[in-house]
C-alpha cells in the first residue's frame, strides 16, 4: 500500500482515508499513515489539499448517514407506537416505464 499523502510504502499499521467502494477493485481505497506519524509528512501543498477533501467529504458522508439513519429510526418508532403515517410514494407502472418496441423489431 502507498501512502496518499508522502507517496512512501505503509509498512504495519494503516488509516482508511477514502473507500474506492468497487466490486472488480478497479477502484482501490486509499490509504495513509497513521496519525502524525514522524515518517510521514505530505511532500507538496497539493497532497495536503487533497487529505483536506477526503478529510471533509468523509466528514460530510458520515454526517449525512447519521441524520438518515436518526430520521429512519425516528419514523420506524412512531409508526410502531401505533401513531406514525406510512405513505407509499407512486411508482411507475411497467407499461409506463418500458419504452415501446419499434416496430420492426417485433
Amino acid at each position: 500500500m502507498i501512502c496518499v499523502d508522502c507517496d512512501r510504502v505503509i509498512t504495519g499499521a494503516y488509516v482508511v482515508v477514502a473507500v474506492g467502494d468497487s466490486m472488480s477493485a478497479a477502484r482501490q481505497d486509499f490509504h495513509a499513515h497513521p496519525g502524525q506519524a514522524p515518517d510521514c509528512l505530505p511532500r507538496t501543498e497539493r497532497r495536503r489539499r487533497f487529505r483536506r477533501e477526503l478529510d471533509a467529504d468523509l466528514k460530510a458522508l458520515v454526517g449525512a448517514l447519521h441524520q438518515s439513519t436518526t430520521a429512519n429510526s425516528r419514523i420506524h418508532q412512531r409508526l410502531v407506537q401505533g401513531n406514525g403515517v406510512a405513505r407509499v410514494l407512486p411508482q411507475p407502472r411497467i407499461a409506463e416505464a418500458t419504452p415501446p418496441i419499434p416496430p420492426g423489431l417485433v
